[in-house]
């Protein structure tokens, strides 16, 4: 088990999966690394292909084919304004309900 050096290490979220302790998590997080970058990129597509309608994880995650829980995290990383970054997703304000019969935030590209 590794504990990284706050100050020197490069790969943070929402650049790269997160974790929040050292172990399990953090293990989980280094193995999804590259297939966390390819849906990033799939899903910013899909949002925009959705336009001013949007989508919520669960439309993006049918649409791709993929596991909602695959695609839930990458919807934060991708909205994620920390550090002045400009995100490439935002919350239009608006919600549909999801698979799972809650209501669930709708997001479009920025």
């Amino acid at each position: 088990m590794t504990v990284p050096d706050l100050l020197t290490f490069r790969e943070r979220y929402p650049d790269a999966p997160g974790f929040k302790r050292c172990g399990p998590s953090e293990d989980a997080a280094r193995s999804v690394k590259k297939r966390a970058e390819v849906l990033r990129v799939m899903v910013a597509a899909e949002v925009r292909k959705a336009g001013a309608y949007g989508m919520t994880t669960d439309e993006c995650a049918t649409a791709l084919h993929e596991d909602d829980l695959s695609i839930r995290p990458r919807f934060s990383e991708l909205s994620d304004d920390r550090d002045g970054r400009i995100p490439t997703l935002r919350d239009s304000g608006l919600t549909r309900r999801g698979k799972r019969g809650k209501m669930i935030t709708v997001w479009v590209a920025r």
